[in-house]
């Protein structure tokens, strides 16, 4: 550029200037190499590698153009050939860089012809999006590289058949000769009777083909020949005057099912695609590309893998059975040796092939993987039908209908990952065997398991014991059911609350350490502290690496065994570490803290102590009966306390053993301890109240209880809300032997029924023998309210009760007056039941139990049980009747 002050008089000052591209706006293909500038377009022969450059182009047509636009430009690049020219591949990616002006990729053309390139923008979110660009090239054919003869397959004896030769790149494009022409090679075998018009073939420079003739005089099987130097020659089998195996003719269904039989028929046709007969046995060989078996029969047939075409015969059958999960297309391929009509070999082998779209079977069932989740986050399950052999299965042209359902009264199903409404049904679409449904709950399986007193992950053997169910079905197929299971999220508090509080919280071993750091007081008193961390659902959350939480008290009455709490290992609780240890009544604040956590206080309250006597309301006279006298109110003794025992009667006193002859009147709760326990005998007639006093001087402490002397029922029981099976292993007391009698609310009970002679019967007010319940016998009471049994034998010298039982179901009751093992219980009948049920719904749990069961379940005191008699026998009782 010059500048000129003023022009025209001044010769100026120059400098130069340099103008750089735009931005960007479209793309540019260059680098292809033309061959021959005098042919008109870009002239590139076949297998030639180019370069291509992929360049950007601002908007007025200047190239090399930056890439401005804070991304990479991706670029496809494709051609119009049907062959793979970029590598293996038919098209290919390739990327300009931020700040890049290009980039290159390698293009080998393989077809002859006009190929057109184009370049594409593919950039997602382009900024702007480049414009495409396209360039085409004239492919030549490379050099001949092999030959290819073409005429007929048979001619009669002396018939003269026109044959074709044409040149063909190592690509398979027709090519044309090169100068001084290819002079082509021809020939037969045999020989014998053959002529070839002209004897050789000469293609001219520029020509790609010729022609000749061929015949013979004699009947046979020719392989002709066509060669040239440093060209793959060319073959060709012609049948002079013979039929020929030409083909194997397989039928076979178009569809199939896995794991069903489909026939197959394969017939032997000649080079008229008429029928060959077999000149002698023809073994055709079997294979398939996939899973299956070949049989030579439908039924009880042979597994096979070549079958024979008998001698005379123009086709066989065979069967063919694909594996039961080999759902696709399986190609089946033939195989046999060419024959002449006379049998000769021709040395070439017959091939086909058949192809049977292998389908599912039936749909049968849900399954439904993916069921472990997070809490709070939904989690992905997928829904697929499957048939019998667990294939999958698409649904039909209307989808299917897929019913959800949990037991978590917190779960809740949903169609996306994200937003929408609760669904309870998702429909599998037509055409597809699957969909996905997401699940979220905020409740993981650590609170149950935490409820039920495990403390960690390692205590746990089976999360899915403490998970909910999710259940899917279907109408028409299986349904599913399994456990979700759903793990807590991250910690993101910490739970603080009273493990145990009373003398018991700690063994004996500790008792002596904590009194050798605070010496002999009057009182101690214990709380096990439970410390532990939960999400924001309050799962508990295990810790697997060390968390160790601070715990500490605001008195000097009371000390901490250890201020702090380690979790680790799976633990997500920890109640061994920090225990509050009192030596005065009153409310004590306790602190646990850690960092990232808001610390957390929790008040345990010790009442003033006071003295309790335990002891039976009834005894008999002349009988020993422990009587125990304990601090209450979750204290122990912090030294030796002694406490003066009195009775109200002259002829009841104290023991401290139940066979010690002197009695006591002061008996000693040692340190650590919370009672002592002593014995009462009383020589005083039935029917005497007999007051105890039990009294700690020095703590001002006095208890009292009363023991009436009298009997009081051999076996007592508890009955809850519903069904329940009352039974007895005794002869019962007159007037105390009907259901009411035994009963302590009778008016709580809805209906009863016993069972006898194979047959229910009811029991009612109406039908006094209904009302009796006779020993090793059962009743099936419904209450509204949960109620106590009382069981009074007929006392005196006896033996236990026998019983007859049936052949079939009999109601017995358990024999023992204790839980004993069904098979002891059962002992007297032993060799004569096969199954015994305690059944589902009578407040007594449920079980199967068989002779040849391992585990042996309890047949609990007081209650019934179903037993199945294989012959009749007797069943003995074993509790005998009490002495008078």
């Amino acid at each position: 550029m010059t500048v000129r002050a003023p022009y025209p008089t001044d010769a100026g000052s120059s400098a130069s200037v340099t103008i750089t591209p735009a931005d960007p706006v479209k793309l540019a293909i260059q680098g292809l190499t033309d061959e021959d500038g005098s042919a008109p377009g870009i002239q590139i022969t076949v297998g030639s590698t180019q370069n291509l450059v992929i360049t950007l182009v601002d908007r007025y047509g200047n190239v090399g153009a930056e890439n401005s636009s804070g991304k990479d430009i991706h670029v496809k690049l494709i051609d119009t050939d049907t062959q793979a020219n970029f590598g293996s591949n038919q098209e290919v990616e390739v990327t300009i860089a931020q700040g890049a002006t290009q980039n290159t990729a390698a293009w080998t053309p393989k077809t002859a012809g006009t190929v057109t390139i184009t370049a594409t923008d593919v950039t997602e979110n382009p900024n702007p999006q480049m414009q495409a660009a396209s360039v085409d090239a004239q492919v030549r054919a490379a050099a001949p590289a092999s030959i290819l003869l073409d005429g007929p397959s048979y001619l009669d004896k002396d018939e003269e058949g026109a044959y074709n030769v044409t040149l063909k790149d190592a690509y398979g494009n027709t090519a044309p000769a090169p100068a001084g022409g290819i002079t082509v090679t021809l020939a037969a075998s045999p020989g014998d009777g053959v002529t070839f018009t002209p004897s050789s073939v000469v293609i001219q420079e520029g020509q790609s083909s010729g022609t000749f003739k061929f015949k013979s005089s004699k009947a046979e099987m020719y392989n002709i020949t066509a060669s040239a130097t440093g060209l793959v020659q060319a073959e060709k089998r012609v049948a002079v005057g013979v039929t020929v195996l030409s083909k194997l003719a397989v039928t076979a269904p178009a569809t199939g099912e896995v794991g069903i039989a489909n026939e197959i028929t394969i017939e032997l046709r000649d080079q008229f695609d008429k029928s060959f007969a077999a000149p002698n046995d023809l073994t055709v060989t079997l294979s398939t590309d996939k899973t299956g078996t070949f049989y030579d029969k439908p039924s009880n047939g042979t597994s096979i893998l070549s079958v024979t075409v008998p001698k005379g015969q123009s086709s066989v059958k065979v069967y063919y059975v694909p594996g039961t999960n080999a759902v696709g297309a399986h190609k089946l391929i033939f195989s046999t040796v060419q024959l002449l009509s006379d049998g000769r070999s021709t040395g070439t082998t017959v091939t086909a092939e058949a192809t049977i779209n292998v389908g599912t079977g039936a749909e049968l069932s849900l399954v439904v993987s993916g069921l472990n989740f997070t809490a709070g986050q939904r989690g992905e399950a997928t829904i697929t039908v499957k048939d019998g052999h667990y294939n999958d299965v698409p649904a039909g042209p209307n989808g299917r209908v897929v019913y959800l359902e949990t037991e978590s009264p917190t779960g809740k199903f949903y169609s996306a990952a994200e937003g929408g409404d609760p669904i309870t049904q998702v429909t599998i679409p037509a055409g597809q065997a699957s969909v996905k449904v997401y699940y979220v709950d905020t409740e993981s399986w650590t609170k149950k398991a935490m409820a039920d007193g495990k403390l960690s992950s390692a205590a746990v053997s089976d999360s899915g014991l403490y998970s909910y169910t999710v259940a899917f079905r279907s109408e028409g197929v299986i349904g599913f059911s399994g456990k979700a299971i759903v793990t807590p999220d991250e910690a993101k508090a910490i739970t603080f609350d009273i493990a145990q509080q009373d003398v018991n919280a700690v063994p004996d071993s500790i008792w002596t350490q904590i009194g050798s750091k605070i010496g002999a007081t009057d009182l101690i008193g214990i709380a096990k502290m439970r410390v532990g961390v939960v999400d924001q659902y309050g799962n508990p959350v295990p810790q697997n690496t060390l968390l160790r939480i601070s715990v500490k008290n605001d008195s000097p009455s009371a000390f901490l065994w250890v201020d702090y709490a380690e979790l680790e290992n799976g633990e997500w609780a920890e109640e061994h570490d920090a225990w509050l240890i009192v030596t005065a009544p009153g409310t004590y604040n306790v602190t646990a803290s850690a960092g990232g956590f808001e610390a957390v206080s929790k008040q345990v309250v010790f009442e003033e102590p006071s003295l309790e006597i335990v002891a039976p309301a009834t005894a008999l006279p002349d009988i020993r009966v422990p009587v125990m006298v304990r601090l209450t109110n979750l204290w122990a003794s912090g030294r030796d306390l002694e406490v003066d025992l009195a009775t109200s009667t002259t002829n009841s006193a104290f023991y401290a053993t139940d066979q010690t002859a002197e009695p006591i009147t002061q008996a000693v709760i040692q340190a650590y301890n919370s009672e002592v326990t002593v014995y009462l005998e009383s020589d005083e007639p039935l029917g005497t109240a007999v007051e105890l006093t039990a009294s700690i001087a020095d703590l001002n402490l006095t208890a009292k209880a009363t023991i009436n002397l009298g009997r009081s029922a051999d076996g007592t029981t508890t009955l809850s809300r519903g069904w329940n099976i009352v039974s007895t292993p005794w002869t019962l007391a007159e007037g105390k032997n009907t259901i009411d009698q035994v009963l302590s609310h009778p008016e709580y009970v809805e209906q009863a029924y016993g069972y006898a002679n194979g047959q229910w019967y009811q029991v009612t007010t109406a039908d006094p023998a209904t009302m009796e319940l006779r020993p090793l016998e059962a009743l099936y009471v419904k209450l509204k309210g949960a109620i106590d049994a009382a069981f009074w034998a007929r006392r005196g010298l006896g033996t236990p009760p026998v019983r007859d039982l049936a052949a079939g179901w009999n109601l017995i009751g358990n024999p023992a007056s204790s839980a004993t093992g069904a098979n002891e219980a059962l002992s007297s009948i032993t060799g004569s039941y096969a199954v015994v049920i305690n059944p589902v719904g009578c407040n007594q749990g449920d079980w199967v139990y068989t002779p040849q069961t391992a585990t042996v379940p309890n047949m609990e005191a007081f209650r019934g049980y179903w037993v199945y008699m294989t012959k009749a026998d007797k069943l003995a009782g074993q509790a005998m009747p009490p002495l008078e």
